[in-house]
């Protein structure tokens, strides 16, 4: 059943939560890294396999709508995540 919220329905999967994510813990500055990402599920001790990653909007959880990535994770399994960035301060 779709449970999307007119918010929802409008979310920026380049930068979905913009704001800083600890207000009691603020910096001057920071590198916000919510977006699109890469994961995926393996076996537990079973490295990443090339060409099997699939997207996943962060920082949306793992089988909600909102990251795009609507599968669980299985008992017994182990999920990757990764995005590659560069950062000049």
């Amino acid at each position: 059943r779709n449970m999307l919220t007119k918010w929802g329905k409008i979310v920026n999967e380049k930068c979905p939560w913009q704001e800083y994510p600890r207000m009691l813990m603020q910096r001057d500055s920071y590198y916000n890294l919510n977006g699109v990402w890469e994961y995926q599920i393996t076996e537990r001790k079973q490295n990443p396999v090339a060409g099997q990653w699939k997207k996943i909007i962060v920082p949306f959880a793992l089988g909600c709508e909102l990251s795009q990535a609507e599968q669980q994770l299985p008992k017994g399994k182990a999920l990757w995540y990764r995005k590659q960035f560069s950062y000049k301060p």
